[in-house]
């Protein structure tokens, strides 16, 4: 049995209904209030006085200088880069909302997909590690590293951000992955 429309929408009004735009903006943008509504700095683009406003009552956004508008899914799809349906289940999750079940099987194109998606996540987690490796514990990232110390950035920034480091040699990674040993998204 496949998810039918009146379900999916269904889905999607419980999640909103129990979203408060306001909580969820607050959490990315310094809001004061003014009247109804609340007032910030747009997240969207630079500026220096507010003219992103918010209208709780009414569940929407708008930035009066870039003209950006919308619902609390609009925000967080813009906000987070996801698609808006994306936005949708990251809300219902933070919420507590479960999706609605469907028993669809996945074709062998779908199950591909996803085996190479995940190989994908796994294969960029690596190159991210192994940058940030040759900058926190190789000679090629000495400079590297005095550089960013003498901008000001402490080695626990380097490692909440997984800064990292490309040495100047361009087969470094791929030499790399050969000793790992790295399967191929072409199997």
């Amino acid at each position: 049995m496949m998810l039918n429309n009146s379900e999916m929408d269904e889905f999607v009004n419980k999640v909103r209904e129990n979203s408060d735009i306001l909580s969820v903006i607050s959490k990315y943008v310094s809001l004061k209030k003014r009247g109804n509504q609340y007032w910030g700095c747009c997240p969207f683009h630079n500026e220096k006085t507010p003219s992103f406003s918010i209208s709780p009552d009414k569940g929407f956004f708008y930035c009066f200088g870039c003209h950006t508008g919308g619902n609390v899914f609009n925000f967080i799809s813009l906000y987070e880069n996801v698609s808006y349906f994306e936005a949708i289940k990251m809300q219902a999750e933070k919420l507590g909302i479960p999706m609605p079940a469907h028993d669809k099987k996945k074709s062998p194109a779908e199950l591909k997909r996803e085996q190479d998606m995940k190989m994908l996540i796994k294969i960029n987690t690596w190159a991210k590690d192994f940058f940030h490796n040759c900058l926190i514990m190789t000679p090629y990232g000495e400079n590297c590293r005095k550089y960013l110390e003498s901008r000001g950035i402490s080695k626990e920034t380097i490692d909440n951000f997984n800064l990292g480091f490309a040495p100047n040699l361009w087969d470094k990674l791929s030499t790399s992955f050969i000793k790992k040993k790295m399967p191929s998204l072409n199997n």
